[in-house]
């Protein structure tokens, strides 16, 4: 009465247990323990080199073993567990270590964001035709084309909702309305996301987009192309509502612009702050537009209108920005992507600078001028107060650092440090003019 399947052979190489293992065994020995489990062990005639072959045919007894890793476990359970060596895999540095600027100033402003007490959300991007009475005060067939030109989904979520959002404050608002109405009167969010900005001045959006093939191929360069140029541009953008912050308006309104202002810094981006009374979300006369040199338009930020306020039930003088987060990373220039670097095993030292420069001089550009004079070994740089007035000349102003030094490969000694401070005030003296307080 046996009813015991036979074993099926595995055909087996040799070399599969240095690769699985990490080790190198003999045949011999190989061939010594797979005997000892009760394996019948025979050459393999099957491939040209015999000897790096075997056909291994398991115990009837031993119906676990079916493939060759079994056949590895086994070998390396009776060679020995110790006779293995621990091993760290080899990393390539050059894959999987680079993120683009992009992606870093992403996660920099989240982190900036975060710790200035936001809180991050994610919205769906689909808004409806109501959504414009509701936030621009006018019917939507009323308000003017470059703000309803709106990309419509052919198959969407919710037949309410069957557009794109063209700004994320769109969305945004609507997140910090649902919250408040719910009893949670201080509401601090962001979202970093896509909004979608179809063409005013063609119809090269509403175009319908057909590929088809009768055999799965990839489609031609020239159809990429005219798909490609049937698509509409999608911008990551970086908005923010702020309803709890201070006291009086006025202070939220300028908390909004600073926090935009540090958004740009950053990014290690910079742009002037214009006023402007051009967007209709906000306050006339308490907005600012972000520009560029050539004027081109990279931010707003500013006070909600308080008829929007009031329509969303948010708290009196709540503000809001929004950035494009592609215009400023193009305005940027090319930037190397970054390699992440190996954590250093050895401690950090921390010193504090102070530095007397002309009061218009951009805490920014001194920040740059010392991370350019010590680059090695500086780890983290942070202003952490600008101040101006008793016992500092009434034309300067005192911009102080936290720098955080650290080596990879050993603990900084005394002299080393002396080295970097002489190297610091002296790069501060010739490029900034400025003075150690």
């Amino acid at each position: 009465v046996n009813y015991t399947t036979p074993p099926v052979p595995v055909d087996f190489p040799i070399t599969e247990v240095k690769r699985l293992l990490g080790v190198d065994v003999s045949r011999d020995e190989i061939v010594k323990i797979l005997q000892e489990i009760g394996c019948k062990v025979a050459e393999n005639t099957n491939y040209p080199a015999k000897d790096e072959f075997l056909l291994v045919t398991p115990p009837t007894w031993r119906p676990d073993i079916t493939i060759k890793a079994d056949l590895v476990e086994e070998i390396g359970r009776l060679h020995g567990y110790s006779k293995i060596p621990s091993t760290l895999p080899a990393v390539n540095p050059d894959l999987g270590a680079r993120i683009s600027s992009l992606q870093q100033a992403k996660c920099k402003l989240a982190n900036m964001l975060t710790e200035q007490g936001l809180v991050e959300t994610q919205s769906y991007p689909f808004i409806g035709k109501d959504t414009f009475p509701l936030l621009y005060g006018a019917d939507f067939n009323a308000l003017p084309k470059e703000l309803t030109f709106l990309l419509e989904i052919y198959n969407p979520l919710a037949k309410d909702k069957p557009y794109l959002r063209t700004s994320l404050l769109q969305t945004l608002l609507r997140t910090a309305e649902m919250n408040v109405k719910r009893n949670n009167e201080r509401v601090n969010i962001f979202e970093i996301g896509r909004v979608t900005l179809p063409n005013v001045y063609t119809n090269s959006s509403h175009k319908k987009l057909q590929y088809k093939s009768q055999h799965a191929t990839r489609p031609t360069d020239a159809e990429l192309a005219e798909i490609t140029k049937g698509l509409p541009n999608q911008p990551f953008t970086i908005g923010a509502v702020i309803t709890d912050c201070a006291d009086s308006a006025n202070d939220q309104f300028a908390h909004a612009i600073a926090l935009a202002n540090k958004a740009f810094q950053t990014a290690h981006a910079t742009a002037k702050i214009a006023k402007t009374d051009d967007y209709s979300l906000f306050h006339p006369g308490k907005q600012a537009a972000f520009v560029t040199d050539d004027g081109e338009v990279l931010g707003i930020a500013g006070e909600l209108k308080p008829q929007l306020a009031q329509k969303l039930k948010l708290p009196k003088g709540s503000s809001a920005f929004e950035l494009n987060l592609d215009a400023i990373i193009a305005h940027l220039g090319e930037v190397k992507p970054v390699r992440e670097q190996a954590i250093s095993l050895f401690p950090s030292v921390q010193e504090d600078y102070a530095f007397v420069v002309a009061k218009d001089f951009p805490a920014l550009k001194l920040q740059q001028i010392i991370q350019s004079a010590v680059p090695e070994l500086l780890q983290e740089i942070e202003v952490f107060d600008i101040y101006a007035g008793e016992n500092v000349p009434a034309d300067k102003k005192s911009i102080a650092f936290r720098l955080k030094f650290r080596a990879t490969d050993r603990t900084l000694t005394a002299k080393e440090l002396a080295e970097l401070r002489k190297t610091i005030i002296t790069a501060v003296e010739e490029r900034a003019g400025g003075v150690l307080r």
